[in-house]
């Protein structure tokens, strides 16, 4: 475990790219709820649960170095591996944070932040 802070692209598998690749790693069906989880292209490890998936979105100014904003897309649920080895067709699952908005909103009353619903 790092205390370093550590950051990686990953992309998002549609439901039938995630169901398939689970079905690859697990070497069966494995019943994920695409409504509350989000489906990634990397490897959790042990120590990751809980960790943030962020989404950084542009401002809309169009300017050549336009500041971005972050969404907090997901927090880190399992990954398909036990070993933290990158493997070409892995998955990964983190909670689907805008499932449970409005549950996070009224608990810390954060109205400034929850507004507006994310893009």
């Amino acid at each position: 475990m790092s205390i370093v802070p550590r950051v990686a692209q990953v992309d998002a598998y549609s439901a039938g790219e995630c169901q398939q690749r689970v079905v690859d790693t697990l070497g069966s069906h494995w019943p994920v709820n695409f409504s509350k989880q989000v489906c990634v292209s990397d490897v959790a490890c042990q120590g990751d649960s809980g960790g943030p998936l962020i989404r950084m979105l542009e401002d809309g100014s169009n300017a050549a170095n336009a500041a971005g904003y972050a969404v907090l897309e997901g927090i880190c649920s399992w990954g398909s591996r036990n070993d933290c080895v990158p493997t070409l067709g892995q998955a990964s699952f983190y909670t689907r944070t805008s499932f449970y908005r409005g549950w996070i909103c009224s608990e810390t009353g954060a109205a400034s932040a929850c507004s507006s619903p994310p893009q």
